[in-house]
């Protein structure tokens, strides 16, 4: 079998220079369009409101450094306006 390639972008070197730390890679006008692989709802029945793990698929060219977020923009139109999201 394979052996996985290691994923050094996860990682500053060294750990404090954040210099390497890719951001602002896609935007509105240009997003990356990736595929949800999972959900998994990961609180409890009673909690006042709803927290998700959620594992996209992006063939690593969706870099991601712990503590980073992405923004999720749905496909389709808005209601009010009939503009996209």
């Amino acid at each position: 079998s394979a052996v996985p390639k290691k994923q050094d972008f996860l990682e500053a070197t060294p750990y404090y220079d954040q210099s390497t730390v890719p951001v602002n890679t896609y935007k509105n006008k240009s997003p990356f369009t990736g595929k949800v692989v999972s959900t998994k709802r990961i609180v409890g029945p009673k909690a006042t409101g709803e927290t998700c793990h959620i594992i996209i698929g992006h063939e690593g060219k969706m870099p991601y450094w712990e503590g980073q977020s992405y923004g999720v923009i749905p496909p389709g139109t808005r209601e009010k306006d009939g503009k996209p999201h």
